[in-house]
């Protein structure tokens, strides 16, 4: 990491401000497009199914775009691709407010609207990842993810509760356009954004072409797998947790609960892996999967469930981008980050088309067996590695 002149730090805290706010202004507006999205399927439906074919056609895209979004981070820097991709979806969402003024095109609009909001993401998520070593020291990036982390749940948590309290007064095509604007808000905070080192360019002709290699140079290919157990946990729960709140207890407050309580765990991850910093990624990995065993169809046991899963995932994420962030090249940064991406993009597509028809044979106890299926896959994993060695 370039050295960083005295005269720096009125810089970096300018970033910090303009970096999270943005962050949290963008977050707000795409976790609440995305509640709405998800209410309105599953009170359409009254199954996961519908959700789960459309949170696996959203991801799709993510699949093949994320090597080409970190083709264009060669060509323009990281904060002019978060600005386009804030002012592109902004103005998609305006455009979901005119179309869904005909009553009957409304689900399609949004299942339209939602492979295109996460098309753009894709970019937007590679370029928030990857300018962090621009905007700060290598020393501040763990503290940066922590905060980030928490950014984004709160962002979650108050989300979920704007909207929902917006949906009693107006109507869902009015709070689309609300979150539209928002977008148009936060490409202002990103064009204040300084970088403090050049945008890292892949020299000519160095460009590695085999993955498996290139994960063996850096290190990351056991990490990367606890990192795809994780998403299929999440996948599990952002598919089963809102068809559990309509179905067993039928009250769209108890989703907002759910959701508030693993926002809350997550929110808390961070501190408590400041206390514990040796703890390694395998035992985060293992403590997750064996708390998601305990979910058993009880509102107050999912709630300590969904707290306790949230804090570990979300020191997880912090612990496992940290070390990608600060232990690869800044030149080599995105291609590897795409590669991260990739795969967890690709297991959370896995999750959310084959976790929903589970609940066909194991019905509500489909979290604790999805869990005690992925442990014993870990268990797996780790007996054949100590063999081989």
């Amino acid at each position: 990491m370039e050295k960083i002149q005295p005269s720096m730090p009125k810089t970096i805290q300018i970033n910090f401000w303009s970096y999270f706010i943005s962050m949290a202004v963008t977050f707000v507006g795409f976790y609440g497009f995305t509640y709405i999205v998800t209410w309105l399927m599953i009170n359409e439906t009254k199954t996961p199914q519908l959700l789960g074919n459309v949170m696996a056609i959203t991801m799709v895209p993510a699949i093949v775009l994320n090597l080409v979004a970190q083709r264009l981070l060669t060509k323009i820097n990281a904060r002019l691709m978060m600005m386009i991709t804030d002012l592109l979806t902004g103005l998609l969402l305006v455009g979901v407010y005119f179309l869904m003024a005909v009553p009957r095109w409304q689900i399609t609009v949004l299942i339209v609207a939602s492979v295109l909001n996460k098309t753009i993401g894709v970019f937007y998520k590679l370029s928030n990842k990857t300018i962090l070593p621009a905007l700060f020291p290598a020393a501040k990036i763990q503290q940066v993810n922590g905060t980030q982390t928490q950014v984004r749940q709160v962002a979650i948590v108050s989300s979920s509760m704007i909207i929902s309290t917006l949906l009693l007064w107006i109507q869902p095509r009015l709070v689309i356009l609300l979150i539209g604007g928002g977008f148009l808000v936060s490409v202002f905070f990103d064009a204040q954004l300084t970088l403090l080192v050049p945008n890292p360019r892949q020299p000519r002709g160095e460009e590695p072409h085999d993955w498996r290699q290139v994960l063996k140079q850096t290190g990351m290919g056991p990490y990367l797998g606890y990192a795809v157990l994780g998403s299929l946990v999440d996948a599990s729960l952002a598919v089963l947790i809102p068809w559990l709140a309509v179905t067993l207890f039928h009250q769209s407050i108890a989703l907002s609960i759910l959701m508030t309580a693993e926002a809350a765990g997550i929110i808390c991850g961070p501190l408590w892996l400041k206390r514990f910093s040796t703890v390694k990624l395998r035992t985060l990995c293992l403590l997750t999967l064996l708390g998601l065993v305990f979910f058993v169809p009880n509102f107050w046991v999912l709630t300590v469930g969904m707290v306790a899963v949230g804090s570990l995932r979300g020191a997880f994420n912090v612990l496992f981008f940290s070390k990608v962030q600060t232990d690869t090249a800044p030149q080599n940064l995105g291609w590897i980050m795409a590669i991260v991406l990739t795969v967890t993009d690709t297991a959370t597509v896995v999750g959310t088309l084959v976790v929903p028809r589970l609940t066909q044979f194991w019905h509500q106890w489909t979290i604790s067996m999805v869990g005690l299926g992925l442990l014993i896959l870990l268990g797996t994993r780790s007996l054949l590695a100590r063999i081989n060695h």
